[in-house]
């Protein structure tokens, strides 16, 4: 299809064991990135990034997120009336730095949060160990309602 569009043909997708190909940029240039976010006064607005404050001004809430490393152009912001689990993680080895996972959900939806943590917590030691310190201070899990089946990843969010 892409030869017929005089397209070039797609490269390879690279082994895991690529050390090299981790380093290649997918979606273009990283960007250091700052948002503010506002909300309905009863909602809470998640962006990429370390959430450095929040406040109420005019009935609505605001969210400061600003990104501790440079992400890729890939954004997803989120706003609902969210209920909050947070635990930290500490790698074993002594190798990268404690996480912050982070699972905004409804909160009636609360019955598989420990195998959510414990799941990502394995997922943290052993990518780690492979391939190397994780690179954001905090991990999202965000219940995201959607009409349709499938997963979205953004910088540091499930």
């Amino acid at each position: 299809m892409r030869k017929q569009y005089g397209l070039a043909t797609r490269p390879a997708v690279p082994s895991l064991d690529d050390s090299g190909a981790r380093r290649v940029r997918v979606g273009g240039d990283r960007l250091r990135f700052e948002a503010i976010v506002g909300t309905s006064g009863d909602q809470t607005a998640i962006a990429p990034g370390a959430l450095r404050r929040t406040w109420t001004e005019g009935g609505r809430r605001y969210f400061h997120y600003v990104a501790d490393v440079p992400i890729n152009n890939d954004i997803a912001l989120f706003s609902a009336d969210y209920a909050l689990h947070e635990e930290q993680w500490s790698p074993s080895a002594g190798s990268g730095h404690a996480v912050a996972i982070q699972i905004f959900h409804h909160s009636k939806h609360s019955a598989a949060l420990g195998h959510m943590v414990a799941s990502v917590r394995a997922s943290l030691e052993r990518y780690t160990r492979e391939f190397g310190p994780y690179p954001h201070s905090y991990l999202r899990l965000i219940e995201n309602p959607a009409r349709r089946m499938g997963v979205e990843s953004a910088p540091a969010t499930l």
